[in-house]
C-alpha cells in the first residue's frame, strides 16, 4: 500500500463532510489507505476508539490542507473548533472523546483550546510534532527544547563530551535505572550536571533519553502541549524523559506525568531535575513517585532561626579522620599500643638586647637597714633598668670578601642600638562566631546521605537530630559517622553518638579489654630430633 495515498484521501474524505461528497465512502476509503501507515501505529499504541481516530484523522487533514482549513475559517472566523467537529462527524460524543482525561489529550495527540475548560468555541488542533510524525519524520529535535541523548550502545561519544560525575552515575545505577515506571525528582542537580545524568542513564538503560529544558519550553505559548508531545514521542520510542530546570515550569510538569500507554514498548520513566528545587511529584495512574537529591545545598544564614547562644563553627570531619578513628578503635579492641612519634618543640624566640641606660647610683647595703626597713625599701624600689650588651666584635673578612664587600667596620663605627622599651600584649575580644547554616536534607533522604550529612554538618544542632534518626540502624556508613560524632569536640554531639551506640551496641561498646602477650613455650633439650634408633 502507498503511503502516500494515505493524506489525499483524509482531505478528501474531510471536504466530503462538509457536503462537498458521499462521506461514508470517503470514510472507508481512509481505512484502507491507513492499514499500513503510521497512524495505525499511533491507533493501537494508545488503544484510541472509533471516534477519537476520526478525531485525529480531521485534525491531521486541517494540519495539511490550506483549502480545508480555509474554508473552515470562512464559516465562523476560527477554524476548527469543537462545534464543527460535532457537526462535521455527526456524534455528539464528540466532547467527552476530546475531555481531559481521555486518551486523545492525556498523550499529546490533539490540543483542545489553551488549557482550561472545554468549551464549544474551544479551537481544535493537532499536537506539535504529530503531523510530521504521520508524515514518517520522527526527528524528535524538531520539537524546540528537546534533544535526544544516545542509545550509547555502540559508541562512547555523548560519554566523552558530557561526562557523568561520580554522584550522578551512583545515582543512575542504583536508584533509577531499577525503577520501573516511576516519576523521579532529583534536588540540587545543575543543568551540566542533568546532562550527565541523561549520559549516564542512556548508559545503564541501553536506550535514549529525551532531555528537555524547562526554562526553553515554559518560555513559549503552551508549555503543556510540548512537555505532553515530549512525552508522547518518549513512549513511542521507547526512551526515557529526563526535564532540568523543571521550577520554571510551573504547574504545567504534570502534562509529562501521562499514565503508560495501552501497549507500551518499555517501562515509562520520567525525571525532573533542578539546582534549588523540583516539583513535588503526585501519585500517577501506574506510576510511583520517588524523591532524590544529587548533592545537599547548603541555605542561607537569613533562613536558619538565631539562637540566643552559637555554637562554636567546628572543622567538618573528613572520610581520612573517620578511617583513623576506626583505625584506632580497632588497636584498642586488639590491645596493641602505637606511640606517636616525638614532636619536636620550636626553638624558643632569642632574647631581646636590653636598653643602655646611665650608671646607677650606688645602692646601700641592706645589711645597715633594719629588717622591716630594709622589706620596705625592697617593695617601693623601682625594678632596676637592664643594662644594654656591648656589640659583638665584627668577624673578620678573608681577602675574597674583602675584594667584594670592602674592609670589616669598626666596632666604633656601628650604630648603637635604640633602647627597647617593653610593651604589654594588648588582648582584643573575639568576634562572636557566626551562626552555623543547616544542610538541607529530603524528608525521605536514605540512610546513607543523613549519615553523610550527619558528619559533615556544620551545625551541632543538626547533627544531633539527625544522629537521633540514625538509631537502631546498623549500617556501615551510620556506624563510621556515629563513631565520628563520638569523638567530636561539642559535648551535646558527643554525647548523643555515645548515647545511640550503647543503645545499639551495650554499655561497653567503647571499652577495650587486656588482650595476653603470647608465651612461647621452652626449648627441647632432647638432641635427638629423629626416630628412636635412627641415625
Amino acid at each position: 500500500m502507498n503511503d502516500s495515498a494515505y493524506r489525499p484521501a483524509v482531505v478528501a474524505w474531510a471536504r466530503a463532510l462538509r457536503g462537498m461528497g458521499d462521506g461514508r465512502k470517503q470514510c472507508a476509503d481512509v481505512d484502507r489507505r491507513a492499514a499500513d501507515h503510521p497512524v495505525r501505529q499511533l491507533i493501537e499504541r494508545f488503544g484510541l476508539s472509533a471516534l477519537e481516530a476520526r478525531l485525529l484523522d480531521l485534525c491531521y487533514a486541517v494540519e495539511r490542507s490550506y483549502e480545508l482549513g480555509r474554508e473552515l475559517r470562512d464559516d465562523g472566523g476560527a477554524g476548527l473548533t469543537v462545534e464543527k467537529a460535532r457537526w462535521l462527524l455527526g456524534d455528539d460524543a464528540v466532547d467527552s472523546a476530546l475531555a481531559p482525561s481521555r486518551a486523545l489529550a492525556v498523550h499529546g495527540l490533539l490540543v483542545v483550546g489553551d488549557g482550561g475548560p472545554l468549551l464549544a468555541s474551544s479551537p481544535l488542533r493537532i499536537a506539535p510534532g504529530l503531523a510530521a510524525r504521520i508524515d514518517g519524520n520522527t526527528a524528535v529535535e524538531e520539537l524546540p527544547g528537546v534533544r535526544r541523548i544516545g542509545p550509547l550502545i555502540d559508541g562512547t561519544v555523548w560519554v566523552e563530551r558530557h561526562p557523568p560525575s561520580e554522584r550522578a552515575a551512583q545515582l543512575a545505577k542504583e536508584e533509577l535505572v531499577p525503577a520501573e515506571s516511576t516519576v523521579a525528582t532529583v534536588d540540587g542537580c545543575s543543568p551540566r550536571e542533568a546532562i550527565g545524568l541523561a549520559v549516564a542513564l542512556a548508559r545503564r538503560l541501553g536506550r535514549g533519553v529525551l532531555a528537555v529544558d524547562g526554562q526553553v519550553v515554559a518560555g513559549l505559548g503552551a508549555p503543556a502541549a510540548l512537555l505532553a508531545a515530549a512525552r508522547r514521542e518518549a513512549d513511542l520510542a521507547g526512551h526515557a524523559l529526563l526535564i532540568y530546570r523543571a521550577a520554571s515550569l510551573g504547574g504545567a510538569w504534570r502534562a509529562a506525568c501521562a499514565p503508560p500507554p495501552a501497549v507500551a514498548v518499555r517501562p515509562s520513566l520520567v525525571v525532573f531535575t533542578d539546582e534549588q528545587g523540583g516539583p513535588e511529584a503526585l501519585l500517577v495512574d501506574g506510576l510511583r513517585s520517588i524523591a532524590l537529591v544529587l548533592y545537599a545545598k547548603v541555605l542561607p544564614a537569613a533562613v536558619v532561626a538565631p539562637t540566643a547562644e552559637p555554637p562554636k563553627v567546628q572543622k567538618d570531619d573528613s572520610y581520612e579522620q573517620i578511617r583513623e578513628l576506626a583505625s584506632r578503635d580497632a588497636d584498642r579492641a586488639l590491645g596493641i599500643v602505637r606511640r606517636e612519634p616525638a614532636r619536636s618543640s620550636p626553638p624558643p624566640p632569642p632574647p631581646a638586647a636590653p636598653a643602655a641606660t646611665a650608671p646607677l647610683a650606688p645602692e646601700p647595703p641592706r645589711a645597715a637597714l633594719p629588717p622591716a626597713a630594709a622589706e620596705v625599701a625592697a617593695e617601693a624600689a623601682p625594678d632596676p633598668p637592664a643594662v644594654a650588651a656591648a656589640p659583638a666584635a665584627p668577624r673578620r673578612r678573608s681577602r675574597k670578601a674583602i675584594e667584594h664587600f670592602g674592609p670589616a667596620a669598626d666596632a666604633a663605627s656601628l650604630p648603637v642600638a635604640a633602647p627597647v622599651v617593653a610593651v604589654e600584649p594588648v588582648v582584643l575580644p573575639k568576634p562572636p562566631v557566626a551562626e552555623a547554616r543547616y544542610v538541607e536534607l529530603a524528608a525521605d533522604a536514605p540512610v546513607e546521605e543523613v549519615a553523610r550529612v550527619a558528619s559533615t554538618s556544620p551545625n551541632p544542632q543538626q547533627r544531633v537530630e539527625l544522629i537521633a534518626k540514625l538509631a537502631g540502624c546498623k549500617t556501615a556508613s551510620v556506624v563510621a559517622s556515629l563513631r565520628a560524632n563520638a569523638q567530636s569536640q561539642n559535648p551535646a554531639v558527643r554525647a548523643a553518638a555515645e548515647t545511640v551506640m550503647a543503645s545499639m551496641f551495650g554499655e561497653r561498646w567503647n571499652a577495650t579489654r587486656a588482650v595476653p602477650k603470647p608465651v612461647q613455650p621452652p626449648r627441647s633439650d632432647d638432641k635427638d630430633r629423629g626416630p628412636p634408633g635412627g641415625w
